[in-house]
């Protein structure tokens, strides 16, 4: 293929131009210049190096035809002399030169994209009671005892074939044996693992099969007037499992088990204790527990249930699950108590790593596992273990600030120091102590309060505050009492 000379030179320019630009570009040290336009300096260099064309005169046409017809005329032969107008000139067109084009670097047109609609997220549809119903059944049981039987809801399963079951612990206290039937199918023994007595839950595993789990749901979104499933074996009866349908009535705590119950006007009758009340997606609100069938006047009462709520049972689950136990508080309260004659008991905080030791009649208040509370049953003592979420720099300011507030926001009628220390351990641990007298107001007892606060040296900082009580004229039963409650706490 041969190249015209002019297209060669054309050429050679375009890539000289492009290689200079690059030079520079790449090899200058001063501080960087706006980008180059390069599509408009190689269009430039273009129209530079193009022959610019000479223009060709624009013919006169109108001169030109009226000088035919000026020489046409004179030709016709005339008989008299008759002078021969002059004929006006017609205004010479001026020919407008053709201006030479200037390439214009035609930037590249921005992309806009059509926008698609996108086609609205089709709501999963809601299924209805039959189809919840039948997907539900596979994770509800049966629990037998030798002493009744009730209900309970698998929450979870494991590779190796084990599964958890939830249920009340009123349903298995006491028992010596307890086995689980899964969907009307196969009986499993059932092995209790953790119970919380005063919230009524207990948790049991069994082992080995393919079991289905039942999931739970956010309880804290419920309604007066949503919708909620009961399932459970009521009263024995052989069979599938029974289906009793309701609303939820109200949501309100509970001081007595010390958890948020769900109330409903699902039927639950005996036997569906510890089985799940479900929302209308088949999901875990709640376990069903009791119901008032009379009033305080004696008069018979209907439709008033209660679940404890998914909002109680997910701050515990899995302590439960890995072996807490938390007993009923005794009946009535030993008037005097030594470490000797207490009956004692080891309480569990998986969530913090310790255990700790308490009387068995103690109240436990563990509600927020950051801060546990043991109450004597007389209130007239209490020991906390409180984990604070905070940086601390300082434990004896620390302290200091707390007498402040309690000074000046509870405005008490007494508030002594009666002792203050603080040390620093040569790893750098942060330790604090005070003891002091207390009385909130005027009708509470004087209280003799301690307070340790420790808190470790490092980067990954843990503080952990223990707090102990006892009013004065109960100093004598109960000092020593929470000296050992103290003094047994230990990490897992």
């Amino acid at each position: 293929m041969i190249l015209h000379r002019s297209s060669t030179a054309l050429a050679y320019i375009i890539v000289a131009l492009l290689v200079g630009a690059a030079v520079l570009a790449c090899t200058s040290a001063t501080p960087p210049s706006p980008t180059p336009d390069i599509p408009a300096t190689v269009a430039a260099a273009v129209q530079q190096a193009l022959p610019t064309p000479t223009p060709t005169p624009t013919p006169d046409i109108p001169a030109t035809v009226q000088a035919e017809v000026a020489a046409a005329m004179a030709a016709v032969p005339t008989e008299a002399p008759t002078p021969t107008p002059t004929a006006t000139p017609l205004p010479t067109a001026t020919p407008t030169p053709t201006p030479t084009p200037t390439a214009t670097a035609t930037p590249l047109p921005t992309w806009t994209p059509t926008p698609t609609a996108r086609p609205s997220p089709t709501p999963s549809p809601t299924p209805n009671l039959e189809t919840m119903v039948e997907q539900a059944r596979a994770g509800v049981v049966r629990i037998e005892t030798g002493s009744g039987n009730g209900t309970g809801v698998i929450f979870e399963t494991t590779g190796d074939g084990r599964g958890y079951v939830l249920t009340n612990y009123h349903v298995v206290d006491g028992s010596g044996q307890v086995r689980v039937q899964v969907s009307e199918g196969a009986e499993y023994p059932a092995t209790l693992k953790g119970y919380d007595a005063v919230k009524d839950l207990a948790v049991l595993e069994i082992c080995c099969g393919r079991f289905r789990s039942i999931p739970f749901m956010d309880a804290t979104t419920l309604k007066s007037g949503s919708e909620v499933i009961a399932i459970g074996y009521p009263l024995g009866l052989f069979g599938p499992a029974t289906v009793t349908r309701g609303i939820v009535s109200a949501v309100r705590y509970d001081p007595t088990h010390k958890a948020w119950v769900i109330q409903t006007d699902a039927p639950i009758n005996p036997g569906n204790s510890g089985g799940p009340l479900l929302s209308s997606l088949g999901e875990v609100v709640g376990i069903n527990t009791y119901t008032f069938d009379w009033s305080d006047s004696g008069r018979p009462v209907d439709g008033v249930g209660f679940a404890i709520s998914e909002q109680t049972i997910r701050g515990i689950l899995q302590d439960l699950k890995l072996g807490t136990r938390v007993d009923l508080p005794a009946p009535t309260a030993t008037p005097t108590q030594t470490p000797d004659q207490a009956s004692w008991r080891t309480y569990t905080n998986n969530s913090y790593g310790y255990s700790i030791d308490i009387p068995r009649g103690w109240e436990v208040d563990d509600s927020e596992k950051d801060f546990v509370l043991f109450d004597s049953p007389d209130e007239y003592a209490y020991a906390s273990v409180y984990f604070p979420d905070w940086y601390i720099s300082s434990a004896s300011q620390e302290l200091d600030d707390w007498l402040k507030r309690r000074e000046q926001d509870d405005n008490p009628v007494l508030l002594q120091v009666l002792e203050r220390d603080d040390e620093r351990d040569s790893d750098g641990t942060l330790k604090a102590y005070v003891r002091y007298r207390y009385q909130g107001e005027s009708q509470y007892c004087v209280q003799l309060i301690e307070e340790y606060l420790v808190v470790s040296a490092g980067a990954s900082q843990t503080s952990i505050w223990l707090e102990s009580s006892s009013c004065e004229h109960a100093l004598d039963e109960y000092g020593p009492i929470l000296e050992r409650i103290l003094s047994s706490l230990k990490a897992l």
